[in-house]
């Protein structure tokens, strides 16, 4: 199956910042993924030092297959070239009835590094609509530059600084990104992007992946790490493990040395 992106949807992606629905698993497999999430203790979750849910594909081997199928890195290769790594895997559970929120933000806020060639890939793993809380866009607001966020102290803003522009946003012209499980969204790091509270009795859980082309580098902030996914790497940062088992005591070291320099800023630049 030809799964790189076509050249409507590479028109598409950069003049308006982001291209959807594509397809990366089946409804089946993406049934599992959620299987298999919760299947673990959460006593067992509990006790890691740093949050389970970043990164996680260094904790699970099913999440590293996920950030390493060949679907989602043709499309990714369409978009940032063959040379391809991972900055970060992030498992996003909306919990159902509540009213968190994701302010208006740009993914670039928090990341010191140049040059920008980076995607966010967001990967349902249950149905994402408006009533719980899928993403929406601003087609073409990644052409504007990054701009300056305020934060804020809201505790129901997801966010770790509740950081926004939302007061530069014209939200009339926002666009739903309504996706089926296993499908996935590509969005630019300067894209605008929010998402709302989730007002059904279900759960919509996602992953989202930040995918480098190996030509990214650091400009400040704690050391990053990277999972190499496709092609050569320059040696620009040091590289990470693939896990052996899920949870396993390997992999749980793994997690620890990786995340532990980024504690002091609450995983922001990751």
């Amino acid at each position: 199956m030809i799964s790189k992106l076509s050249q409507d949807q590479r028109v598409h992606y950069s003049r308006n910042g982001f291209v959807f629905p594509l397809k990366a698993i089946t409804v089946e497999h993406a049934n599992r993924c959620n299987d298999y999430l919760q299947s673990y203790a959460a006593e067992e979750l509990a006790q890691r030092t740093y949050p389970w849910q970043y990164e996680s594909y260094l904790l699970f081997t099913w999440v590293y297959d996920l950030v390493t199928h060949p679907r989602i890195l043709d499309a990714v290769e369409s978009v940032l070239g063959p040379d391809l790594r991972v900055l970060s895997a992030d498992i996003w559970d909306k919990p159902p009835s509540k009213t968190r929120y994701i302010s208006w933000h740009q993914d670039a806020s928090y990341w010191l590094m140049k040059p920008l060639e980076i995607t966010t890939v967001w990967i349902a793993l249950t149905q994402a609509t408006p009533k719980n809380g899928c993403m929406q866009f601003i087609p073409g607001s990644h052409m504007n530059g990054l701009q300056v966020h305020v934060k804020s102290d809201a505790d129901e803003n997801i966010l770790s600084k509740g950081q926004s522009i939302g007061h530069l946003i014209d939200k009339d012209t926002a666009v739903c990104c309504e996706l089926k499980p296993g499908e996935f969204s590509m969005h630019s790091p300067l894209l605008a992007h929010a998402s709302g509270p989730n007002h059904t009795f279900a759960p919509r859980i996602g992953i989202a992946i930040r995918y480098l082309s190996a030509s990214v580098t650091q400009i400040d902030g704690p050391p990053l790490s990277c999972l190499l996914v496709r092609g050569n790497d320059p040696g620009l940062c040091p590289l990470e493990n693939r896990p052996d088992q899920d949870l396993s005591d390997r992999a749980k070291r793994e997690h620890h040395k990786w995340l532990k320099p980024h504690a002091a800023t609450q995983f922001v630049c990751m």
